[in-house]
């Protein structure tokens, strides 16, 4: 029985989360390795990798080097990164790869064991492969540790221009972050750390522009509720982050939360500590789709009339809520009752 590639392109496409049945494409024959290969290759580490099959996978990456950037390796003294004879890919398995993970690359070279002096070096020549003309990424993720060669990538790549996700922990380019930002068109999800309270209203700014397109939105600062009030189609809200050294103390009054409207708004999760408004954005955003909620602190909740009022807010607008996660204090068991009878 035979199958034409569409029909093979509709079978791997329900088999994209399915690894295991997809390699089993490539011992088929040609065609059906030629369809299943793109798909095995969108999301490389998207399951944890054993040290073998890293290793296995950082050996496919430097079978792609060109001849110029092997001698410039080996010129360095790196050529002990080559543990394989060269033999040339059967694919170019880099067009395939949708979703950049650079703390998966970085990894990938320090199990090598190589120098930390070399680790830019390597770096520089492997973002020739993954940040060109040929690739097409729609996610991307810039690690906190990663700080190797950010400043000479263009981020105005068209490699980069329809980006669905975006990760990434300030790292001082800041120039390059807003560039980044701007150049997007459909950004779905995006989750930003900053180290600086001053750098987060800069990019606080770039983000409005997006905001029609944006609907998870995850930031380790605490916005003003001017900001939020852009955001009207976020299905998912994280916002602070208790240990946020950039800028300890911070209590959010929340002001204006009248402008605020975030009707499809299924998800938050908020630092209870920095907010004290956090029970009228349930009430004033209509807490109806609301399904999940995880309040956090930084230690002890010190304030029992606002913690009471969070739990009333949540029984009286969250009808369809199965999911909450909250401090809890002793003295407002008989209101978190009312929680547990509701649902």
């Amino acid at each position: 029985m035979k199958f034409d590639r569409d029909v093979l392109y509709l079978i791997t496409k329900n088999l994209q989360n399915d690894s295991i049945s997809l390699y089993s494409f490539l011992l088929v024959n040609k065609i059906w390795c030629e369809v299943a290969v793109p798909v095995l290759w969108k999301i490389p580490g998207r399951i944890p990798l054993t040290k073998k099959a890293g290793s296995i996978i950082f050996n496919v990456i430097l079978s792609h080097l060109s001849e110029d950037s092997r001698d410039i390796l080996k010129k360095q003294g790196i050529d002990y990164l080559f543990t394989e004879a060269y033999r040339p890919p059967s694919f170019n398995y880099i067009i395939f790869w949708r979703h950049l993970d650079l703390q998966l690359l970085e990894n990938m070279i320090k199990l090598r064991n190589v120098k930390e002096s070399n680790i830019n070096i390597i770096i520089n020549e492997l973002s020739k492969l993954f940040i060109n003309k040929n690739t097409k990424f729609l996610s991307l993720f810039i690690p906190y540790s990663f700080k190797y060669q950010l400043h000479s990538i263009s981020w105005a790549e068209q490699c980069f221009s329809s980006l669905k996700s975006l990760h990434y922990f300030d790292n001082d380019d800041i120039s390059g972050s807003l560039t980044l930002i701007e150049n997007q068109n459909n950004l779905n999800e995006i989750q930003i750390d900053c180290c600086a309270f001053a750098q987060s209203n800069i990019i606080e700014k770039s983000l409005i522009k997006k905001a029609d397109t944006i609907q998870h939105l995850q930031t380790n600062w605490d916005p003003e509720d001017e900001f939020l009030s852009y955001f009207v189609n976020l299905s998912s809200l994280k916002i602070g982050d208790p240990y946020w050294y950039g800028y300890p103390n911070n209590k959010t009054n929340w002001c204006h939360l009248e402008k605020v409207s975030l009707p499809g708004l299924k998800v938050l999760i908020a630092n209870i500590d920095s907010h004290q408004n956090l029970d009228r954005m349930i009430k004033i955003i209509n807490g109806h789709h609301l399904h999940e909620i995880t309040l956090c602190h930084n230690g002890l909740v010190s304030d029992a009339n606002y913690h009471r009022r969070l739990i009333r807010a949540i029984y009286q607008n969250c009808p369809n809520l199965r999911y909450l996660s909250m401090p809890m204090m002793e003295l407002n068991f008989p209101e978190f009752e009312r929680v547990c009878l509701k649902y």
